[in-house]
This record gives C-alpha cells, structure tokens and sequence, in this order.
C-alpha cells in the first residue's frame, strides 16, 4: 500500500477516509436532491392541473378522449445537481483509485465514458487511445479493465445510446455547457371503462396516441356504431408523467437520470359520464 504523503494533499493511501468517503458523499447528494424531484413531481401529478375530457361533440359519430394540462413543475435546478453530483462521483472514483495506486492526481484524470469502442482503443493496435490514457492512464490495468468493461459500447445495457452511463454524459454535458434541462408532460396509457358491458362493441377504437404534449392533446379515439338506443356510462382514465423537454438529450422519456425511486406517475380518473346513445344516430343525445 503507498504511504501517505504528507506533503502533497493529493497522495494518499485508501486508508484516508477523507478521500474514501468523497464519492460517497457525492452519491448522497444526487440521491436527497433526486428524492425532492420525486416529491416536486408527485406533488404536481397529484395535483388538479392534469385532467382528461370525453368529446363526442367536436366530430361527429366519434368519442375523443383529451388530456390536459397545465405548466410543468420547474426542475431545472434539481436535475442540474443530480447531474453535477452523480458525474462527479463517477470522477471522485478514478482519482481514489489513482491515489490507491501511489499516483499523483493530475487535472485530466477522470472517468471515461466512450459510446465509439474505435475511440476507446485503436481497432488496429489495440493500445488505449491517447485521451483515454489522460483520463485513466494513473489507474492499475486491473482498474482500467473494470472501467473499459463498463463502457456504453459494450452494449450491457442494450443499445449503447441507452446506456445509463451515456445518458449521464450527455445529460449532465447539456446541463453544464448548453441549458438548462426542462421538462414536460406526457401520456404514457389510458384505460376505457363502458357500463354496461354489452355497449361496450359499440365503441371501435381508431387509435391511441402517447406522448409529450403541451397543453392539450388527443389521447384515444373510438368510432361509435349506430344501434339500439341505450344509455352508457362511460370511464376514461389516463396515466401521465414528467419527463425530459424535447430539446435537448433524453427528449421525450422518462428515465430522469436513472432513478432508483419508483416511476412517479398516476392514473388521473374522470367521473363516469352518461350518455345516450340513440337509435337513429351514431353520436351523443
């Protein structure tokens, strides 16, 4: 094990707990800031700003269910320290190991995240990339083959575009060199209840549509065949969510940097609607 070199505060042994500990740290800080964006998001999808509509007047012979919504929560600023925290820990980790191996910390060493294998290492030597060396050069070859193992072309995690590491880097390089992040609302399922069941065949669905959206969008769409004149209740319930804006990485999904907690997302439920369906029409009464 190195000794501790009193006179350089960037050696040190693992026994240093000032330097152990520091990831950690960093860990902690991502995961209370990604509890409060749990707790800004379910408190908004709790909330009366997301409702959902039935129209069967607009066109005629059709039901359209509508989901609305008002202004996203703003969650810039949480997003923006998950990021910075969970990147740094990644950073903090390389530098550790680095002083685990008796080495002096330079300004260029960190984690590498590559999604290009060719960029990692030279498709014909073999050998390391040169900025792949400045980052992790200091690291025991045990160290490094854990890191390379763990690279988005690896492919461990599916395609290397959803590797959460490549996310991270992308995610977190947006937030500190272009904008902030923000956010918007969209649809991620619907469920139709009719009453009584048997009326149920006299909505044919047309199409579904899930997504981001802004302030009002169509979610489903049912033709309605004429026949006998009956009474129908009607339930429409839709699931909503917070996720990325559409610029930017991460458009459109959910995945708000990894997180551990549970999807924070609901069902919002309208209250049954009676409708008459008559006999000499295909629409509302």
């Amino acid at each position: 094990m190195p000794p501790v070199d009193r006179n350089n505060p960037t050696r040190a042994d693992s026994s240093d707990s000032r330097y152990s500990l520091m990831e950690f740290y960093k860990l902690n800080r991502a995961a209370c800031h990604l509890k409060e964006l749990n707790r800004t998001i379910q408190r908004f999808l709790k909330s009366d700003a997301n409702s959902v509509i039935q129209d069967m007047e607009t066109e005629l012979g059709y039901l359209i269910v509508k989901a609305l919504t008002r202004r996203p929560p703003t969650c810039s600023a949480l997003i923006g320290e998950i990021l910075y925290h969970q990147r740094a820990a990644l950073d903090y980790t390389a530098c550790e190991l680095a002083r685990y191996n008796g080495q002096i910390i330079d300004e260029k060493t960190e984690f590498p995240i590559f999604i290009d294998r060719a960029m990692f290492r030279h498709p014909t030597t073999g050998n390391l990339r040169d900025g792949v060396v400045k980052r992790m050069g200091l690291l025991r070859g045990d160290h490094q083959a854990i890191i390379e193992d763990e690279q988005p072309f690896q492919g461990r995690h599916g395609k290397p575009d959803d590797d959460p590491l490549w996310l991270l880097y992308r995610l977190s390089n947006f937030d500190r060199h272009q904008f902030i992040h923000l956010t918007s609302i969209l649809t991620k399922a619907s469920f139709h209840d009719f009453t009584p069941r048997t009326a149920a065949s006299r909505f044919q669905q047309v199409s579904v549509t899930y997504g981001a959206f802004k302030s009002q969008t169509e979610v489903a769409r049912f033709r309605i065949v004429p026949g006998p004149g009956v009474t129908v209740h009607m339930q429409s319930n839709v699931r909503f969510d917070v996720a990325f804006s559409e610029e930017g990485p991460g458009a459109g999904t959910a995945h708000f940097i990894m997180a551990s907690a549970p999807r924070q997302s609901r069902r919002k439920e309208t209250a049954s609607v009676a409708v008459r369906l008559a006999e000499e029409r295909s629409a509302s009464a």
